[in-house]
C-alpha cells in the first residue's frame, strides 16, 4: 500500500490500478439461494460450514419446500421457523416503537431476526425488567443479551485534502467525532465524501482531527430513514486508509457492490478510532438500531475476529479487499454496535437516496 504522513498532502499522488485488480470471487454479489430465499419470503438464511450446505429459514406459514430451491445448484436444506411471518414483524414494529415498556426509549438496541436461533437478536443496555414484557408477548422469539455498548459509534488522524476515506471528522466548534466513508460522484462528476448521516446536524462545517484542514460542510442527512450524510465544498479522492489508528497507508477504491451473507469471512472496517479490523463476516441485512428513541432499519449486520467497533468509527467505510492486496470494493457504512454485533448502511442505500456512486482511484 502507498500512501503519506499526515498533513504531507503533495504526496497524496495517486497511484496506478494494476491490471488485473479484482474482488474475491465469494465476496460480493447475490447467490442464488439468497434470490430464491427472498422470493419465498424465508425469515433469514445462511450457509453451515460443517455440513457444507445453505440453511433457508422460512415462516411457520410457509408451503415452500426444498425443492424450491433445487433450481440455485447449491445444497440447501429448508427449515420452518416456530414463527410466522406477522409474529417477528409485530414483534420488529414493537421495538421500533418503543411500546412495550414506559421506560423502554430510555434505552438503545440493535436487533435482527437470527435464524441460526430461530429468534430476533436484541442487544440493549436496557435491564432485564424493561425487556420482560417485550419477551413475554411472544415466548421465544427474543433473544436478549444485556450489552454495555450499545448503539451509535461517535468519537487517520489530520488528514489533508483530497480527502480519503476513514479518516477522522470533527465539528470546528464542539461535537461528536466520526469518520469519513469514501468519496462519491454524480453523473456530473461532482464529488462528495459519503458518511453516516446521525453524526452531525445538517450544515455543519467540519474540519480534520487537528482541526488543521478543512473538511466540508455536511448536508442532506437521510437519517433516520437511512443513516447517510454527504459532505461537501473540499476535494475528495477514491481511497480510503488502511492499517491502525495512525496509519498513512492508503487503499486504492476499484468499486462498489453487495455483501454476500454468511459465506465471505474477510470484510473490513477502516474507522478513525480502532483503523481498519477485518475478518468480518455480514451474517444479515435486516439489521436495526435505535438510539434515544430513534430507530433506523434495513442495516446490513456484521461480526468478526477482529477489534469492534468503537466511538468516532461512525461513518467508516465496510470493504472487501481485492485478491492484489492493494484496493477495496466497498459494500457500506459503518453505523453502529450492539456487543459483537455492529451494523452498517449497504452501498445500495447510497445509491438510492442520492444517485451517487463510489469514485474509484485514477
Amino acid at each position: 500500500m502507498a500512501g503519506t504522513t499526515a498533513g504531507a498532502e503533495s504526496s497524496k499522488a495517486p497511484m496506478p490500478v494494476p491490471a488485473g485488480a479484482r474482488v474475491p470471487a465469494d465476496s460480493i454479489g447475490t447467490n442464488k439461494v439468497e434470490t430464491i430465499a427472498k422470493a419465498n419470503s424465508a425469515l433469514g438464511h445462511y450457509y453451515d460450514e460443517a455440513a457444507k450446505q445453505y440453511v433457508v429459514t422460512l415462516p411457520a406459514e410457509s408451503k415452500a419446500t426444498a425443492a424450491a430451491f433445487q433450481s440455485a445448484g447449491a445444497a440447501t436444506r429448508v427449515v420452518h421457523s416456530e414463527f410466522t411471518t406477522q409474529q417477528v414483524t409485530t414483534a420488529n414494529s414493537a421495538i421500533t416503537q418503543h411500546t412495550w415498556h414506559p421506560a423502554a426509549k430510555k434505552y438503545n438496541y440493535v436487533f435482527y431476526f437470527d435464524p441460526r436461533r430461530d429468534a430476533i437478536s436484541l442487544a440493549s443496555n436496557a435491564p432485564a425488567d424493561v425487556v420482560a414484557p417485550l419477551e413475554k408477548a411472544t415466548p421465544g422469539l427474543i433473544y436478549y443479551h444485556y450489552e454495555t455498548n450499545v448503539g451509535r459509534d461517535f468519537n487517520r488522524q489530520d488528514d489533508p485534502a483530497p480527502h480519503w476515506g476513514g479518516s477522522l471528522m470533527t465539528p470546528f466548534v464542539n461535537g461528536p467525532i466520526c469518520s469519513a466513508g469514501f468519496a462519491v460522484q454524480d453523473g456530473f462528476g461532482n464529488r462528495y465524501m459519503a458518511t453516516a448521516g446521525h453524526c452531525f446536524p445538517n450544515g455543519t462545517q467540519l474540519r480534520s482531527g487537528l482541526g488543521t484542514y478543512s473538511f466540508g460542510t455536511f448536508a442532506n442527512p437521510t437519517y433516520p430513514l437511512d443513516d447517510l450524510g454527504i459532505i461537501a465544498g473540499s476535494t475528495y479522492q477514491g481511497y480510503v486508509y488502511g492499517g491502525n489508528q495512525i496509519s498513512s497507508n492508503a487503499r486504492l477504491v476499484y468499486g462498489g457492490g453487495t455483501a454476500v451473507l454468511n459465506t465471505f469471512a474477510n470484510y473490513c472496517r477502516s474507522g478513525a478510532t480502532t483503523g481498519e479490523q477485518c475478518g468480518n463476516k455480514v451474517v444479515a441485512e435486516n439489521g436495526t438500531v435505535c438510539t434515544a428513541g430513534i430507530c433506523t432499519g434495513n442495516q446490513y449486520v456484521y461480526r468478526g475476529s477482529g477489534v469492534p467497533s468503537a466511538g468516532g468509527d461512525s461513518g467508516a467505510p465496510l470493504y472487501a479487499v481485492s485478491t492484489d492486496n492493494r484496493g477495496v470494493f466497498v459494500i457500506g457504512i459503518h453505523t453502529g454496535r450492539g456487543g459483537a454485533d455492529m451494523l452498517a448502511e449497504p452501498y445500495s442505500s447510497l445509491i438510492a437516496a442520492y444517485g451517487l456512486t463510489a469514485v474509484t482511484s485514477p
